[in-house]
């Protein structure tokens, strides 16, 4: 009975979508698969513990050590998340090729069906296919499905789709070489100018391309691959998607099918010892598969260059540190580090990408979860304001820089719904969904709501330890590196939440927990239901997360790489010669000390490694809300040193009674009794640890002392004496490192 409630409350609240979450990590599904297989109703939160963060400590860094690309002459270099570019392209090219083999073979399967050879042609047919034509079509077929199912379980990696004409090269190219050449390709009958040719043999066209009189590579010079982090995915994500659209073209064409009389012919074959045709293979060609791969490949390799030629890196030079930066009016719109303002697109208006919003379907609140849907259109046409959005709801926990509100409700059951952007003026879109039934049971609206508010309030405490807010911003954040790690994961978390299998496990959990209560009467009812069960989803969310990637880091650590990114920049700034000597002189002029400058990249350094200590202790914790508070409030300490440095490393003066000047006080004063605070927190440290070996080293020394006097004093065993005295020395050591840590506690 358990088992139908679910199943019934699974199909009243499963989001209807009519559109894809983007995501930066390809991993995310798979991961979320192997986290929530299994998993029981009960919502037990333990399940996803040995999940995966295999590769937690290896990529940890990975952004750190080259995060600053900048040189001081302004010409930018190789991206800093290069080293990251060949395994996205491979586990993205992987993923395209086997989509595309698969959707080969059920395509020539589907048009095999529709082949009929066993009725006479109709004279009637008028234009359609002759008898003769559908035994050509289906002869072609037949080799091309056999073809592709053969070689479909043999094919480990992409070079090995070459068998089937698919020799993917562009991709690798970008991917692999942080230095490459530019030339012109003559293929086919065609000319490709400005196509990046990679430095091995397998990157440059050598393989694919046989040189001889007609066809050629020419290379003209060399080019540094200055491709940035989201340049490098757009372009693999247009290869790939692109691909999956042209693959039929690519590899059936019914102009090319081989006539019989022609290219084909039928030979004497025995089956059995019955005499009987087979259909050889055409001419000019070695077999069925050589023809079939010769017509495949011209194709594919003019969409390869096809998609070289037209992928053109925009050099984002950042300004050289020579440079003064800018004075901005506005001191919040100032840059995170000072001269270096962001440059990536993709989180400049969200509401104009459509694979980052989600058409969701809207959800009766509980009051009113048992009227009809004429009912419940009256209701919403005769009310106005914040009544009006409280009719209904939407499960939109993460994104919520997206409000969704019902503007109108049709006879059929269509909902017109509004999505506006809240971070951006007059910003917003409307679309139509099919809703046939908003009645459900008010205990499970009831429920269903609260816990995702409760999500909501929990995942917003992220937000507000980057200082932002529930719009999510992103241009606030002002730095490229930031933007796109925050982006990366409220769209992760976003697929997470309407995935199918958290989807069930979420309702599972309302069912269960829905048992417990009676029909509520006001918001504020089942307080203790509410919070028990909000755990569990926020426990389910966060387990799945934490056996999640984003851009190849474990999901956690993808934010502390980022800001360790954003330190490298900072550091950048503060080291080069000309920019310090400025920053010198603007602490002289403000008769500010400039060692807190320096102190507070000790205070940033520290916040660092807490934050990255915590992103990797996710699977130790059995009570994954409060980690979770603990990792945000780690991420909002970071974020606040970032604050008070990027005030600090300004080179400008600030004018006298600005904002800006005012702001660069407060973060000083800040600055200083963080560093105070800190310093007495060490301070203490030394004390109890210095204190607690000092006892101890006491306590032992006294106790061997009084053990030898009493009892082995007479005794000449030399073995026993030498014993207590190497005991009584380390007693004394330990002692002595308490005294020595205790007056580093003194020193401060």
């Amino acid at each position: 009975m358990k088992i139908k409630k679910i199943l019934l409350f699974a199909k009243t609240i499963s989001p209807a979508l009519t559109a894809p979450v983007a995501l930066a990590s390809v991993s995310a599904r798979e991961n979320l698969e192997k986290r929530l297989d299994g998993a029981e109703g009960s919502g037990n939160g333990n399940s996803g513990s040995n999940s995966s963060n295999n590769s937690g400590g290896s990529n940890g860094g990975n952004n750190g050590s080259n995060g600053a690309s900048s040189s001081s002459s302004g010409k930018k270099g190789v991206s800093p998340q290069f080293g990251s570019f060949a395994d996205k392209a491979k586990k993205a090219v992987d993923t395209a090729l086997k989509e595309a083999v698969e959707k080969v073979i059920k395509f020539t399967e589907a048009e095999l069906k529709k082949i009929d050879l066993s009725k006479p042609q109709d004279g009637s047919q008028g234009s359609k296919e002759t008898y003769l034509e559908k035994l050509e079509k289906q002869v072609y077929l037949k080799a091309l499905n056999k073809l592709f199912k053969e070689k479909k379980d043999t094919l480990k990696e992409a070079k090995d789709y070459a068998e089937l004409g698919l020799p993917v090269t562009f991709p690798f190219v970008i991917s692999k070489d942080k230095k490459y050449d530019v030339g012109t390709v003559t293929y086919n009958g065609k000319e490709y100018k400005d196509i990046k040719i990679g430095k091995e043999s397998d990157r440059d066209y050598s393989k694919v391309i046989e040189t001889n009189n007609k066809d050629s590579i020419t290379k003209s010079g060399e080019e540094d691959n200055i491709a940035s982090n989201p340049q490098f995915e757009a372009a693999l994500n247009k290869y790939t998607q692109d691909l999956n659209k042209s693959i039929l073209e690519m590899v059936y064409n019914p102009k090319e099918i081989p006539k019989f009389g022609k290219d084909i012919f039928l030979e004497d074959a025995t089956f059995n010892a019955k005499e009987g045709f087979t259909v050889k293979h055409p001419q000019n060609s070695k077999s069925w598969d050589d023809y079939i791969v010769k017509s495949i490949k011209p194709k594919f390799v003019d969409f390869d260059l096809k998609q070289n030629q037209e992928f053109k890196v925009i050099d984002e030079t950042q300004p050289s540190p020579k440079v003064n930066p800018p004075n901005l009016p506005d001191i919040n719109n100032k840059f995170l580090v000072p001269g270096k303002p962001p440059t990536n697109n993709e989180t400049a208006n969200p509401l104009e990408q459509s694979e980052t919003l989600l058409y969701l379907e809207p959800y009766a609140n509980y009051r009113y979860s048992s009227s009809s849907t004429s009912a419940l259109a009256n209701l919403l046409r005769n009310s106005s304001g914040s009544d009006k959005e409280k009719i209904f709801f939407f499960n939109n926990p993460i994104n919520t820089r997206f409000k969704y509100t019902v503007n109108d409700i049709d006879s059929s059951g269509v909902a017109t719904v509004k999505i506006t952007d809240t971070a951006k003026q007059n910003s917003s879109r409307t679309y139509k969904i099919q809703k046939n039934n908003f009645s459900s049971d008010p205990r499970y609206m009831f429920l269903f709501q609260k816990q995702s508010e409760t999500l909501s309030a929990k995942f917003t405490q992220l937000y507000k330890a980057l200082m932002l807010d529930e719009k999510i911003d992103y241009a606030k954040l002002a730095h490229n590196e930031l933007q796109l790690s925050l982006f990366g994961m409220v769209n992760t978390a976003t697929k997470i939440v309407t995935d199918q299998k958290f989807v069930d496990l979420w309702n599972s959990i309302i069912v269960k927990y829905a048992e417990r209560i009676d029909t509520p009467q006001s918001d504020d009812d089942y307080k203790s239901v509410v919070s028990a069960s909000s755990e569990v989803v926020i426990a389910e969310l966060i387990q799945a997360l934490s056996a999640s990637e984003l851009n190849n880091q474990p999901f956690w650590n993808s934010l502390v790489n980022a800001l360790l990114v954003v330190e490298s920049d900072l550091r950048e700034i503060a080291n080069h010669k000309e920019t310090r000597a400025k920053i010198i002189n603007k602490f002289q002029a403000l008769k500010l000390d400039f060692k807190v400058l320096d102190n507070t990249f000790n205070l940033l350094n520290d916040s660092l490694l807490k934050l990255r200590a915590s992103a990797n202790n996710w699977a130790k914790s059995f009570q994954y809300s409060k980690w979770f508070d603990e990792y945000t409030a780690n991420v909002a300490d970071v974020r606040e040193n970032i604050e008070f440095l990027r005030d600090f490393l300004e080179p400008a003066v600030p004018a006298e009674k600005s904002e800006e000047l005012k702001k660069l006080q407060d973060s000083y004063t800040k600055a200083i009794n963080k560093i105070k605070s800190n310093k007495s927190s060490v301070n203490r440290a030394y004390y109890a640890i210095g204190g607690t070996l000092l006892i101890i080293g006491l306590i032992l020394s006294l106790t061997n002392i009084l053990i030898f006097t009493l009892k082995y004093k007479n005794k000449l065993n030399k073995a026993i004496k030498g014993a207590f005295g190497i005991s009584i020395s380390v007693s004394a050591i330990v002692a002595l490192v308490g005294i020595i840590l205790i007056l580093l506690g003194l020193k401060g």
